[in-house]
């Protein structure tokens, strides 16, 4: 039965990611975003921290989402190029 949970809480997490990165991909293709932020949201039990750093070449994006909660956390990062 924990074992369940546990799965069941790693699901959440990584789709919780997953939508976030979705959503900032999206927000940072569509909008004239220059400069590296950071934000923080709670999501039900959830913390998640994004951070969008530029990089130097291509119009290209570093995204970095993290979810945690008390006992876990997970990281998922990616690359977004800007549309022109």
């Amino acid at each position: 039965m924990v074992l369940l949970r546990k799965n069941n809480c790693s699901r959440n997490m990584l789709y919780i990611a997953k939508e976030t990165i979705e959503d900032e991909r999206n927000n940072i293709k569509s909008s004239d975003i220059s400069n590296s932020y950071t934000r923080e949201d709670r999501i039900e039990d959830f913390t998640v921290k994004t951070l969008v750093k530029p990089t130097d070449k291509y119009k290209c994006f570093n995204l970095n989402v993290k979810v945690s909660n008390i006992n876990k956390e997970i990281e998922l990062n990616t690359y977004v190029t800007k549309k022109k």
